[in-house]
């Protein structure tokens, strides 16, 4: 799908949508928020997953990139080769300047990248359903006060150093960080929508387990169809943002 732009001089020139690579750590669910939204834009979507065997591509191919969530901790490098390979590949990936977006895992492995911690909540407590977010001072234009977000994960990371923190929860203080202008990490879920968190539900036996510390399923549903068009809302407009930073690479990274 092509679209218009100008170029220095002010003609107007045909240009092609970005290449986005998507790494995945679990194949059990599709049709997350943000696939959708990129391919309504045109944009050219690439599926790996490290963890069962997928190897990543060269990262020159590629304007933006998503490295999503997973059931792994972050700190698994030592049991997994694929994650210290992941870990390369987001080293390698950000030197290049483009857009690179990590949600949850994902936001951990960059910070581990960028020689953050990655550890529990200091009194073992997980976070499982829906938690409200507060923006930092100066990044009210990020996220409302009080905005509802899906959580599911019982780690957390420490502000990278020359990051700069955009949102807040109650339980695990960063929620989302920015990094040289062009890498964003999310501690919690915006790509998750009713189907891909009953999904997960049906995956997992945390709430059988861990019962004290997670919303029950069902409510977790009930908030999740009742939140589905302003969170759909608040993603697509940061994904707007997100991906316009890739036109500065189109020249080189044509579908």
């Amino acid at each position: 799908m092509a679209r218009l732009s100008s170029d220095k001089s002010g003609v107007m020139v045909e240009t092609k949508k970005p290449r986005v690579l998507m790494i995945r750590h679990s194949c059990n669910w599709e049709r997350d928020r943000c696939s959708h939204w990129l391919q309504c834009q045109g944009c050219a979507l690439d599926y790996v997953c490290p963890a069962q065997g997928d190897a990543l591509p060269d990262a020159e191919k590629y304007s933006a990139a998503i490295v999503f969530g997973g059931v792994q901790s972050a700190n698994d490098c030592d049991r997994f080769d694929w994650m210290l390979d992941e870990l390369d590949w987001i080293e390698q990936f950000m030197s290049r300047q483009r857009p690179l977006l990590g949600i949850c895992l994902g936001a951990q492995l960059i910070a581990r990248t960028l020689g953050a911690r990655v550890q529990r909540h200091p009194q073992q407590l997980d976070e499982i359903g829906f938690r409200p977010l507060y923006p930092t001072s100066g990044n009210q234009a990020f996220i409302s006060p009080g905005q509802l977000m899906f959580q599911w994960h019982n780690e957390g990371f420490d502000l990278p150093a020359g990051a700069e923190l955009l949102a807040r929860g109650d339980q695990f203080p960063n929620q989302a960080y920015r990094y040289a202008g062009h890498v964003t990490g999310l501690q919690f879920h915006p790509e998750a929508n009713p189907d891909v968190i009953q999904r997960w539900q049906a995956a997992s036996a945390v709430e059988a387990t861990q019962a004290k510390d997670v919303e029950p399923e069902a409510k977790q549903l009930q908030q999740a169809r009742q939140l589905d068009e302003p969170i759909t809302q608040w993603l697509e407009d940061f994904l707007e943002d997100w991906i316009g930073d890739a036109d500065a690479h189109m020249a080189s990274c044509l579908v």
